[in-house]
């Protein structure tokens, strides 16, 4: 794998910040668009940081730019994310072994009344037939599990990491009825607003991509949002993003 540059997203300041000020980066990138690319030189190369700001569209443009401009070797999305499964606690982390794109749906024809758990999703083409799903880089998705280990990750008391479905758009449901439709029909484990589209924009250009996604709520067992544990997925992407760029995985 080229190791030159691991670029890590982050939609929201407090989704960077435990990185900023463990990497110290020096270098600024400006993309265009508000957009820039904060850089820590390292041996063997570098790690980018990149706020892409919250949100499909943002996600997508970011991420394009960045790509284009960087050349990465890989990129890393991670952040917080509410669960859809209920046995999962705010603290866990889910590794984005399957990605599927929410938020865009197609409703049956009615005169009266409101039916959305008969909408059915939209692929990226306007289809209503088998929806494009995405999936973290192989390899990637190895180096996380093993730096999660190493940071304690289901250790007796500690939180827990699995692999599983990211659900991804433009949405935040809070409704339970909702949310365990979505777990018992598509088998999300959890929800967020940027994994799928840039999933999509890695795999137009055959960049290496893995999600990570750490719950910080759980509407329902009653676990509110709590984004301080941002900050504990991050130090273990830091480990991931480093070994990376030394070739150690």
């Amino acid at each position: 794998m080229n190791a030159r540059t691991i670029l890590i997203e982050g939609a929201v300041d407090s989704e960077l910040s435990a990185l900023i000020e463990r990497f110290k980066p020096e270098g600024v990138h400006e993309m265009g668009g508000g957009w820039r690319v904060l850089t820590c030189d390292m041996a063997g190369g570098r790690v980018a940081l990149l706020n892409t700001g919250v949100g499909v569209a943002n996600a997508a443009a970011a991420t394009a730019l960045a790509c284009a401009a960087l050349n990465p070797a890989a990129v890393i999305s991670q952040g917080t994310a509410g669960a859809h499964d209920i046995s999962l606690h705010t603290g866990d982390v889910v590794v984005g072994t399957r990605i599927l794109r929410l938020g865009a749906y197609r409703s049956p024809a009615r005169e009266h009344g409101v039916a959305p758990l008969e909408w059915q999703m939209l692929d990226q083409s306007g289809d209503t037939g088998p929806v494009r799903e995405y999936a973290s880089d192989v390899r990637l998705a190895k180096a996380a599990r093993t730096a999660l280990t190493e940071r304690g990750y289901g250790q007796a008391g500690n939180p827990r990491a699995l692999d599983g479905t990211i659900g991804s758009g433009d949405v935040w449901n809070c409704e339970f009825d909702m949310i365990a439709h979505l777990n018992a029909r598509y088998g999300t484990a959890c929800e967020e607003m940027e994994t799928y589209s840039a999933a999509s924009v890695c795999d137009r250009m055959v960049v290496p991509f893995l999600s990570l996604r750490v719950i910080s709520n759980n509407e329902r067992i009653g676990e509110s949002y709590a984004p301080e544990v941002a900050a504990q997925l991050q130090r273990a992407v830091g480990d991931i993003a480093e070994a990376l760029v030394k070739g150690e995985t």
